[in-house]
């Protein structure tokens, strides 16, 4: 005796029930495998009948627009082999179609824009930093500033007034880099931009140092040392003031390609001091 879910089941009843099913007439099973034999094949047959109306639906649909616009879709998402590929299905299945020529030009055109993106990136990267986009006048939030001339010279002339003006002299081994420049403002207070001076080397720009401001020119010597009021020095009344800047650097950077960036931002604030000359000056908050 076994036990069977909480049952007693006679051991010879499930023996004789693996003999029954073990001595299952042969002859019932011929009759069946022969009767499901044509069902099969019928089967098949319509599964193949599918099968090709599919592919003739397939076909039908795969007009010249349908085509065309599998083309356009591979290069909408810049895929050129897939393009070339949808392409060529194109051409084979409607060669003398409109869109099999409006199909060629556009994959003709994708191509050549990636050629030319690849050899403006190769100029550009044998140009190195030659290929900066420079300009000589930077606009930042209602401020613009006009580059008239740079130079590296051993004097760098400022505060001028009459006939006179002041001056800085480079040590030896060293130039000062000067800029002229004029300054727009629609703010009556402005902040000047910082302006750094970089100098390319091994393809990478190294800062050198920074610009500093000084007024170019004062209405005369009085307004200079601050006994009379310069209106022309003052954005409270004027839009435009002609500035100045310059920095030292080394005398071997003379030979070096340098550059002028202008930082979009203002670091260079007005201040008053009464007893320097000039007593206003722009001076760096940071």
């Amino acid at each position: 005796m076994f036990i069977l879910t909480g049952r007693l089941i006679p051991v010879a009843l499930g023996v004789v029930l693996l003999a029954l099913a073990c001595c299952s007439p042969q002859s019932g099973d011929k009759q069946q495998e022969v009767a499901s034999n044509p069902l099969e094949a019928e089967v098949a047959k319509l599964r193949q009948q599918v099968q090709a109306l599919e592919a003739e639906n397939a076909e039908l649909k795969a007009t010249p627009s349908v085509l065309l616009s599998r083309v356009q879709e591979h290069i909408r998402a810049g895929d050129v082999g897939q393009a070339r590929d949808a392409l060529s299905l194109l051409l084979e299945r409607h060669p003398d179609a409109p869109q099999a020529t409006e199909g060629k030009r556009a994959v003709n055109a994708l191509v050549a824009s990636i050629e030319a993106k690849e050899r403006e990136e190769e100029r550009l990267k044998r140009l190195g930093f030659k290929a900066l986009r420079q300009s000589s006048i930077f606009t930042w939030e209602g401020l613009k500033l006009s580059l008239s001339s740079a130079e590296l010279t051993k004097r760098w002339a400022f505060d001028a007034y009459g006939s006179e003006w002041h001056y800085r002299e480079a040590p030896r081994e060293s130039l000062y880099l000067v800029a002229k420049l004029a300054i727009t403002s629609k703010d009556k207070d402005p902040a000047l931009p910082g302006i750094g001076v970089y100098s390319a080397r091994g393809g990478e720009l190294h800062q050198l140092g920074e610009l500093s401001y000084e007024f170019s020119r004062w209405m005369n010597y009085g307004s200079y040392l601050g006994n009379g009021h310069d209106f022309r020095n003052d954005f409270e009344h004027t839009e435009t003031i002609r500035f100045s800047a310059g920095t030292l650097v080394e005398a071997a950077e003379r030979g070096n390609p340098l550059f002028l960036i202008a930082a979009a931002e203002g670091c260079h604030n007005r201040t008053y001091e009464r007893f320097q000359n000039p007593p206003v000056k722009y001076v760096n908050a940071l």
